[in-house]
């Protein structure tokens, strides 16, 4: 069962994973996250309203 369920695993799960631990690791890692993005893919950043 958890072979198929990693299968059907999808990139918006993995995303939603990612986001999920990064807010559990507190302020400081999401700020750091944020700004990753930002500089990485400024596109991004302006569609979420990061920037």
């Amino acid at each position: 069962m958890e072979k198929v369920r990693r299968e059907n695993y999808t990139a918006m799960d993995k995303a939603r994973d990612l986001i999920d631990s990064v807010i559990r690791k507190g302020h400081q890692a999401s700020q750091i996250f944020i700004n990753q993005i930002v500089e990485v893919d400024p596109q991004l950043a302006h569609n979420l309203g990061l920037s």
